[in-house]
């Protein structure tokens, strides 16, 4: 298992994996699986995000 350091860093290893499976999504023939992935990047960016808010001092918290 990898270690991936601090929230920043955890940020850009989500981030990486959303652009990867994007990019997996427009390899794909399968429409459904498309789907698929394109919403596991999507979740993913988004978690990210508001991780980075989260871990920035942003006010609220999970």
């Amino acid at each position: 298992m990898r270690a991936i350091p601090g929230p920043s860093g955890r940020d850009q290893h989500m981030r990486q994996k959303a652009s990867e499976l994007s990019q997996a999504a427009e390899r794909t023939s399968d429409p459904e699986h498309r789907v698929r992935l394109r919403q596991k990047a999507q979740r993913l960016l988004a978690w990210s995000e508001q991780d980075g808010r989260e871990t920035d001092g942003g006010a609220g918290g999970r």
